[in-house]
């Protein structure tokens, strides 16, 4: 069978050519670290945000810390302004918890927030160190002063004329400088101190003893040197010789005072003396300071009393003394239910005469109440004082009925505020103000320092108008206009004849002040001394001052 051959075709399919584009082309390691190049480019881009986030949440952090800081300083400054430990730290604590700070940081993010925690946290740590530090030194240095003071008051006591009166403080003294307290107190001073107050014993009897008897004194000269030492004989010996040498200059010293022999006089006496004595950095009393010998002389005379004699001499050693302030608190509370003029000059002759306030009263506290005293006999003053007392005592907390050292740390705290409150008051009054002027002085500086304001409607003595609270609308107005308002209200009144002259007077000056008292509760709105929950706007002419103030303090609901 033939085969049919089939030959193979030669022609091949042309293959289609790829173009060859040449410099447009890229290669593969270069495509790549453009990739790389763009990557990383948005990651610096991302960088620079956050940077600039970390850097507005640092600012933010920077001006939170500045603004809480003032907050946290005042609370640890009031903290450790304390003399009780416990009672410093509780307030502080209860001062610094982390959601009295929560508006500082309302609307920040998690970061801020975070760093203004560990801030806070941080700096509460280190404020407490310093009020532990700050409140020791001031306990001990109170416990010191009280113990100093106590050994003195014994140590003069024990160089009365009075034996037996000398002889109980003698041993009281001793008594007392054995106690574990007293020891615990001085700690590795106790043995130097105990030595300087029997020292300081024998010396004020020496010195006493040379005054009232100069010539057995002068015998005994020898005993008294190996008793001193020959200084301190020295000048005992040149008091004694002084003591004889001035018998012709007290004649006439004598006839100032020859008709001074009863109660009333007594009083005058001292008080003379007492005010010399107050008055020895006066350059109008310089050379006229009485002596001991003539304090010695008005009592050997009976122009004096023993208890008389013997505050004399406690303000003739330290006339800067304070006085106690529980004998001060009670005189101000006799002063204050006196009903008429008469039970206040009794109140006088007792100050000045009983042993129970002359041995505690403070030479200062004594001149400031003689001064109120007398003012206190003017009716009017009378009243005014004893109306702005009352004021005062509601707005500091007085506790009634009850004697200080029954009072808890913080009601022992919180009275003495208020007595202190009330001796600037006073003092104010001494001075020559009007209770009034005296009130707003008093709380223009102390109570705004203390953070206890009255409110308006506290101190209102008005008897023709009402006054009541603002409306938000008539607060537009502004303060003057408000108080303008009501001073032509009070006039109208009068023009018409409805009301007396001395109605007319008495409510114009009450606006007066309440004016006053709304100026100063403006200026603690101004000072930031106010919780951030407090509306601001009305708080100058509130009705309240519950948990007003930043600090943590609460002043007492005042609306009469």
């Amino acid at each position: 069978m033939a085969v049919l051959k089939i030959p193979q075709s030669e022609i091949r399919v042309r293959e289609q050519r790829v173009p060859q584009l040449g410099a447009l082309s890229i290669p593969l390691s270069i495509a790549t670290q453009e990739g790389a190049a763009f990557a990383s480019l948005g990651k610096v881009v991302e960088d620079i945000q956050k940077e600039q986030r970390a850097v507005e949440d640092q600012n933010q952090f920077l001006d939170i810390i500045g603004k809480a800081n003032v907050d946290l300083q005042k609370a640890s400054a009031s903290a450790a302004n304390n003399t009780d430990l416990d009672f410093a730290l509780n307030q502080f604590k209860e001062a610094t918890k982390p959601d009295r700070f929560l508006s500082y940081t309302e609307g920040s993010n998690k970061r801020v927030k975070k760093l203004f925690g560990e801030w806070l946290s941080k700096n509460v740590i280190k404020e407490q160190g310093s009020i532990i530090g700050s409140v020791t030194k001031k306990h001990q240095a109170k416990a010191l002063e009280t113990v100093n003071t106590r050994a003195d008051e014994l140590s003069i006591l024990s160089a009365s004329s009075n034996f037996t009166e000398a002889s109980t403080a003698s041993n009281e003294l001793d008594s007392f400088l054995n106690k574990p307290e007293t020891r615990a107190v001085l700690g590795i001073n106790y043995d130097s101190f105990v030595k300087e107050k029997q020292n300081q014993k024998k010396r004020f009897r020496i010195e006493f003893g040379s005054i009232n008897h100069p010539d057995y004194t002068l015998k005994n000269i020898d005993k008294i040197e190996r008793e001193i030492g020959v200084e301190g004989a020295m000048d005992i010996r040149e008091t004694a010789l002084n003591k004889i040498r001035s018998n012709e200059d007290f004649k006439i010293k004598q006839e100032e005072f020859v008709k001074r022999a009863d109660e009333d006089n007594k009083i005058g006496t001292f008080t003379e003396v007492l005010l010399r004595i107050q008055a020895d950095d006066d350059p109008e009393y310089l050379g006229k300071i009485p002596t001991l010998d003539l304090i010695a002389d008005l009592f050997y005379e009976d122009k004096i009393n023993s208890a008389q004699y013997d505050a004399l001499i406690r303000f003739y050693k330290n006339p800067k003394a304070r006085g106690d302030d529980e004998v001060f608190d009670i005189i101000n509370h006799q002063l204050f239910i006196a009903n008429d003029v008469n039970e206040v000059d009794e109140l006088e002759r007792t100050m000045q005469l009983t042993p129970e306030f002359l041995l505690k009263v403070g030479i200062k506290d004594m001149a400031t109440m003689k001064a109120v005293i007398e003012k206190n006999k003017d009716r009017t003053v009378f009243l005014s004082d004893k109306y702005f007392t009352e004021v005062l005592n509601t707005v500091m907390g007085k506790i009634d009925s009850t004697i200080i050292k029954e009072y808890g740390d913080k009601d022992t705290t919180d009275q003495l505020v208020r007595i202190n409150g009330l001796r600037v008051y006073k003092e104010f009054i001494a001075e020559g103000n009007s209770p009034a002027e005296a009130f707003q002085k008093t709380v223009g500086g102390y109570l705004f320092q203390q953070n206890k304001l009255p409110t308006i409607y506290s101190i209102a003595d008005l008897r023709t108008i009402n006054f009541p609270e603002p409306s938000d609308t008539e607060r537009k107005k502004g303060s003057k206009g408000i108080f303008n308002e009501k001073r032509q209200e009070v006039m109208d009144l009068y023009k018409a004849g409805s009301i007396s002259i001395d109605d007319f007077k008495n409510d114009l000056n009450s606006l007066k002040l309440m004016e006053d008292i709304h100026d100063v509760r403006q200026r603690a709105v101004g000072a930031g001394m106010l919780d951030s929950a407090v509306d601001k706007e009305k708080f100058p002419f509130a009705k309240s001052n519950i948990a007003a103030f930043t600090n943590g303090g609460t002043t007492p609901n005042t609306d009469r």
